[in-house]
Parts: structure tokens; sequence; C-alpha cells
């Protein structure tokens, strides 16, 4: 009996993995796969069959189309399906059409001869790992209809140099960009409220970051590794820096941390060995973590606070360690040391960035804006 229901159930399981083979996909067309929706209007490009690689022969350029016609019907494109061209080798570049909206899980995983991809301007999500490991892509530009950018997204692509992020995603998951050592230069918009834990973890070759002034959060290992990184400027919408945010940012000299961050994660600026000077707009010094600064050279740092805080961090807790306490002189809008016309254009460029920090409001009245450019020019003119 036991060996009959083991045969049967053999018997089930092969069935099962015959089906699944078989119905991989529901038709194909110009070489590409495709599933239906279900609403007899849409369809979702998928792989060729149920084990890798995906598409056996697949090669060169590739264009997903809005609309594909079969059997005297014609669909709208909507998604590109998990795994969909995942390990296609011979895949070199790709041109979403403008009717998909999704890129799923894994889509083109392993690609490693893809140069070059276009995104439609309809697409809202790219999904996790969809393009990790695609070491041949050198640059990519994600439309203003992306709101969502999925963990691991583009993770380990090594020869990607450049990404423009549309001013519409919210989100960069976790790992996002993490791996991409050939990247060197990042503009994170102010559309994006949360940076994922190791967004862009030992990406080496990062010179220059902005960070949106909409970001509340700088998740852990956000920043960890990048050794080419030489200064950052935390926008004043960031309320914690998490635990090794900038950790082994052995090229950063200099940064600026606004007086709206009230957590410093441990480890957040271990082994930013170059460091030599810290602009902590903070009136009350903040709670520090015992690591958070080791393997800083305090001698040799820097630290300009508030001129009425200076006696408050000569007190506090490893803010102490530092040789160099300082108060920042009224209208050192750049805190170079000096007050002049340098500073005039810091401002603009805080005012046109929404800064509110204490340091801009310089007539005192709880703003950021022209008034304090006015402010700004009486003391120039009174200190020459």
């Amino acid at each position: 009996m036991k060996k009959l229901q083991f045969l049967r159930g053999l018997m089930v399981l092969v069935a099962v993995m015959l089906s699944i083979t078989a119905s991989a996909y529901d038709f194909m067309v110009g070489g590409l796969c495709y599933n239906s929706n279900g609403d007899g209007k849409t369809v979702t490009v998928t792989y060729e069959n149920s084990s890798s690689p995906r598409y056996t022969s697949l090669s060169g350029n590739v264009k997903i189309p809005s609309s594909v016609t079969y059997s005297g019907k014609t669909y709208s494109v909507t998604s590109i399906g998990s795994y969909a061209f995942s390990g296609c080798s011979g895949l070199t570049s790709v041109t979403i059409g403008n009717s998909v909206t999704t890129i799923g899980d894994y889509a083109f995983y392993n690609c490693s001869s893809l140069t070059g991809v276009t995104i439609g301007n309809s697409v809202t999500s790219i999904g996790s790992w969809a393009f990790d490991y695609c070491i041949g892509l050198t640059s990519v530009t994600i439309p203003n209809s992306v709101t969502f950018i999925g963990s691991s997204a583009f993770r380990d692509c090594s020869g990607l140099t450049s990404v423009t992020i549309g001013n519409s995603v919210t989100e960069i998951g976790s790992s996002a960009f993490s791996g991409c050592s050939g990247l060197t230069s990042v503009t994170i918009p102010n559309s994006v409220t949360e940076i994922g834990s190791s967004a862009f973890f030992m990406c080496t070759s990062l010179t220059s970051v902005t960070i949106g002034n909409s970001v509340t959060y700088i998740g852990y290992d956000v920043f960890y590794g990048c050794s080419s990184l030489t200064s950052v400027t935390i926008p004043n919408s960031v309320t914690e820096i998490g635990k090794s945010a900038f950790r082994s940012c052995s090229g950063l000299t200099s940064v600026t941390i606004p007086n709206s961050v009230t957590t410093i994660g441990e480890y957040a600026f271990y082994n930013c060995s170059s460091l030599t000077s810290i602009t902590n707009l903070a009136f009350n010094p903040q709670p520090i973590y015992p690591h958070t600064f080791d393997y800083v050279p305090f001698s040799a740092c820097k630290l300009l606070v508030p001129k009425q805080s200076v006696s408050l961090y000569n007190d506090a807790p490893y803010w102490k360690n530092f040789g160099t306490i300082s108060g920042i002189i009224n209208g050192d809008v750049n805190v170079d040391g000096n007050v002049n016309t340098g500073d005039v254009s810091a401002l603009y460029i805080a005012i046109l960035s929404g800064r509110t920090d204490a340091l801009y409001d310089l007539n005192g009245d709880g703003q950021v804006n022209t008034g304090d450019v006015s402010a700004l020019y009486r003391i120039i003119v009174g200190s020459e």
C-alpha cells in the first residue's frame, strides 16, 4: 500500500514537472516568450524554458515592444517577469517599451555582456536583483516614472560609471548599488526619503555624493568602504546616521552634520583616517558610541560647532577628544574661516536646497531665504 502511494506521488510529481516545462510560456512572438496576465488584454515577458539558460539563443540587441499580436489579438506588454532574461550572456542591449510598468526580480540577473539599457517611461518599479551582476553595464538612466529601486537591483555592476536617478524615486533598496566599483558620482533626488542599508557599499570610485533634502535616515553601511569619497554634506532632513554609514571612507576629509541629526550610530565614521574637518551644527552635542570616531586623527581634525556651544562640546564625551573645537563665525556660511563673497554663493545654494540650519539664518527670523542674503552683505561690509 505504501509502495503504491509512493509510486502515485512520484507520478504526480513527474506530471507537475512536465506541465511546468510545457507551460513555461503561453506563446512566442519575435523570439520573445509571453504569459497572459489573465485579463485577456495584457501579457508579461517571460523565459523560454524552466531551466537555465532561460533563452538558449538570444543575443545582441533586444527590444521589448509596447504591444504584441498573437493569433489575431493584440496585447499590451505591461511587465518583465522574474528571471525573464536571467543568465543571457549574449544579450548586449535592451530597450524596454513604454507600456511596461514593472521589471521583475532577477529579470536581467548576470547578463554579463549587457552594456546598455533603455528603461521606458512607464516603469514604476525595478525589482530586487533585476540587474545584479551585469558587469558590462556602463550607464543607467532611471526615468521619472520609477518610484522604487529594489534591493540589490544593480549590485556588483562593476562597469557602471554613471547613474541618473529619476526625481520620483522614494526608496533606494538595500544594497541597490553595492559593489558598483566604477561609479564615480551619484545625486540622490529630493524625492528619496529612505536610503537602504549598504546601498552604496564598497563603491570604491565614488568621489561625489549629493543627498536630497527629504532623506530622513542614512541606513547602516550605506557608504561603507567608499574610499574615494572626499566630502559629504548631510541634509537637514536627516535625523539619524546609521551604524557604519561612512565606515572606512578613508578619503573623506570633511563632513557637515546638520542640527536635525540626533543620533549618530556606532562606527558611523570609523576609520575615516583622512578627516581634517567636521562641522556639527547641533547646539547640543549628540550622544556618541565608543567606536563612532575610532581611527579618526583627533589631533589633526578640526571640529566646528555653533559659537554658543563650544563649551558644551569641550565637556561632552568623545567630542572633547578633538584637538581643536572652534565656534563658527557669524556669516561664515561655507565654514572656511572667512566671511566674504564666497559665502554669498554658499548661501544661495543653501536657500535653493531648502536648508533651515541656524548657520544660514543670518537675520534670526527662523527662516532661510533672500532676507538672509541681505543680512550677509551687511556682515561682509561690516567686517571689511
